[in-house]
């Protein structure tokens, strides 16, 4: 009783008053790191709610669309399976697409997730040829997954996503597995909650072949796209 107080105490003092309400928290292991860290595809929002909360997921992500935010919102589905279908339109020519399937199985949840950016044809310039020659490539990009997660108590729930990312520039390919890892703790008190999650954890990664003479003799290794999120929701 008085660590569900406790808890209720904390997550009163970062969310704001009015009925429903969710913040995050802290962000760490990356922050943004724009241009210095390598899949940034597994960066981009799954769903418009997510785009709308800016990011602020970790509590409230829900139903199918939670592998992609934390996957302990997985036991947010009652019913026996939820499918997850998104479409985005980007500017320059780039669609991408997410899905995901949960299923449950008694406290169980099991989901199946994927992702596809397709670039479009990108004119190929050089210094010599700012305005191109006519000439196109690819950076198509590729993500799926397995999540898994339990519910232990009717209060927490913890889950954890397996995925595979794969980058493709031009003839170079890109390739690594990544772990998510989360947990939901419903506090008590009517709806209040709190989630945590770590995702995109995984190696460095590195383009594969010889890169071009004037490139250097081999490739830079990035750091994976790592980030965790704590927050606390109210609703």
């Amino acid at each position: 009783m008085r660590r569900s107080l406790l808890l209720c105490a904390l997550a009163a003092l970062f969310l704001p008053a009015h009925p429903a309400a969710a913040g995050e928290l802290i962000t760490f292991f990356g922050g943004e790191r724009a241009g210095t860290s390598a899949g940034q595809f597994l960066r981009v929002p799954a769903d418009a709610r997510g785009v709308a909360m800016g990011g602020g997921m970790s509590a409230t992500g829900e139903g199918g669309s939670s592998p992609f935010w934390n996957p302990a919102g997985m036991v947010t589905v009652k019913g026996k399976g939820r499918l997850f279908l998104s479409h985005t339109e980007y500017a320059a020519g780039i669609d991408i697409e997410h899905l995901a399937y949960v299923h449950r199985i008694g406290a169980w949840r099991v989901a199946l997730l994927g992702g596809v950016l397709r670039s479009g044809e990108i004119l190929r310039t050089s210094e010599l040829h700012p305005s191109g020659q006519g000439h196109t490539f690819t950076a198509d990009q590729f993500v799926g997954g397995v999540s898994v997660g339990r519910q232990l108590t009717d209060r927490f729930t913890v889950a954890a996503t397996a995925k595979f990312l794969q980058e493709n520039l031009d003839e170079y390919v890109n390739r690594g597995f990544f772990l998510d890892i989360g947990a939901l703790y419903y506090v008590g008190f009517r709806t209040a909650r709190i989630g945590f999650t770590v995702r995109n954890f995984g190696g460095d990664m590195r383009l594969d072949g010889d890169p071009p003479a004037e490139v250097g003799t081999s490739w830079q290794s990035y750091p994976a796209p790592t980030v965790a999120v704590f927050g606390a929701a109210y609703d």
